[in-house]
């Protein structure tokens, strides 16, 4: 196979790439397996949550795909090198006055993630790349997701109806490939017995699952149930709560907080970010891990050449092919740049969740773009080249992404947002996509 003809290979399976804004009227077998999936979603109470304990039932596209198998196969090797290149920004923090300068790091969270100083805490655990693209040569990260991302427990569930649905089940049996990690009912809990027992807690019996109060809890009450299945105690807390008494004395603890929630909670969390950095309490990806990686600026990083010198050859290649340009307002583009070629831009805080701090410029007109790109408060916000994602559904044009998750430097599972809307989060317009892989079980 040539160079260019990698570069058009699609990222899904045209021939298995099942999709349809509402139902497929021209296929009652594949209705009704859409139904089989709505109907479970319903029963296993698959929900949305929001700050002030607000909730919704949690968005299924209809349809269901697998990726491109040899696509897939070159998209795995160049996940695999950025995750390690974004592993040496994370190990590299604190002995370079640069990269802190540049990450910026908010202060509440710049005190801890000095103090998080064991090597083993300067990890990426867990992180979810999300990316952008219609082919392969087109496909960029766009961002890590190093704080706690959604769809760990979510995606293998829908994963899974599919499979087990009617007319579905034999359809995605036909198309060969091993089901992903994140399927399995007790990936999570295997997964975080065994990060515990890396970091020296060997005789782990609960696990706290921690979450803001009143705030996004997502995923946990079913992380729970999968939990306690296997015989470990877990109970849903608040950080300020896991030190509070011996009934609730945690080796391990799942960490589901939002950054912005977290700057202004985390003055009240000095026991708990305490037991932390002593190596009393393991969390995913510690302190350190999560509060760089998650930084929408560590993209710029790799795209900055000021910061080649943190990356090698591989590395360099790599980030060359599927990282987007990338830069920092006011750090190496500035103002006057991103207002003059609107559509070729997106601006993101560093810090942004659920898309509410995403601005893609193809969506304001001229005079709204300056006067936002004009703000000081954009100052130090990732600029992203736009990429471009559009693709028509049943006629009508839609957007959509490919995220993989990923457990320990392992990928565990794929999944898509699709949507209307040029942002695809789910928070917003999105509705999740099943997507299977094309490749063997030892395939990574």
């Amino acid at each position: 196979m040539n160079s260019s003809d990698v570069c058009d290979l699609p990222i899904f399976d045209p021939d298995k790439d099942w999709i349809t804004l509402e139902k497929n009227h021209s296929n009652a077998e594949f209705n009704q397996a859409y139904s089989h999936v709505q109907r479970r979603t319903a029963d296993d109470n698959l929900a949305m949550s929001f700050e002030g304990n607000q909730s919704r039932p949690y968005p299924v596209m209809s349809g269901v795909c697998a990726l491109h198998a040899e696509a897939q196969a070159i998209l795995e090797k160049r996940v695999t090198i950025v995750y390690g290149a974004l592993q040496k920004i994370v190990a590299a923090y604190r002995a370079d006055a640069n990269l802190q300068a540049f990450l910026d790091i908010p202060g509440p969270l710049k005190q801890w993630v000095r103090e998080d100083a064991h090597p083993a805490n300067n990890n990426v655990d867990l992180c979810r790349f999300d990316l952008m693209g219609r082919t392969l040569s087109e496909l960029k990260i766009i961002e890590f997701n190093c704080n706690a991302p959604g769809g760990i427990v979510y995606a293998g569930l829908i994963n899974r109806y599919w499979r087990e649905a009617p007319f579905t089940s034999e359809l995605i049996g036909s198309w060969g490939g091993a089901s992903s990690t994140f399927e399995r009912e007790d990936w999570v809990a295997t997964w975080l017995s065994k990060l515990a027992r890396q970091r020296g807690m060997c005789d782990v019996k609960g696990i706290g699952l921690l979450h803001p109060e009143g705030g996004n809890i997502l995923e946990l009450p079913h992380l729970k149930k999968r939990l306690e299945a296997i015989g470990l105690h877990s109970v849903m807390l608040t950080p300020e709560q896991i030190n509070q008494s011996d009934e609730q004395s945690f080796q391990l603890a799942y960490l589901k907080y939002g950054v912005q929630r977290a700057i202004q909670d985390v003055p009240q969390w000095n026991q708990f970010c305490r037991s932390i950095v002593e190596g009393r309490l393991v969390v995913q990806s510690s302190l350190a891990g999560r509060w760089i990686g998650d930084n929408k600026l560590c993209v710029a990083v790799m795209s900055d050449p000021r910061f080649s010198y943190l990356f090698d050859d591989t590395d360099r290649a790599a980030i060359g092919t599927i990282i987007p340009m990338s830069w920092k307002l006011g750090d190496g583009i500035t103002q006057r740049d991103v207002i003059d070629d609107k559509d070729d831009f997106v601006i993101k805080h560093p810090y942004g969740t659920r898309g509410a701090s995403v601005h893609v410029g193809r969506d304001y007109d001229d005079r709204a773009w300056r006067q936002l790109i004009n703000k000081t408060s954009s100052l130090g916000y990732v600029v992203q080249q736009y990429v471009e994602s559009d693709f028509e559904i049943d006629g009508e044009s839609c957007f959509r992404d490919l995220v993989v998750m990923i457990a320990s430097g392992a990928i565990v599972g794929y999944g898509s947002r699709v949507s209307r809307a040029r942002k695809v989060n789910i928070a917003q317009d999105g509705r999740k996509m099943a997507v299977l892989s094309s490749l063997g079980a030892t395939h990574s």
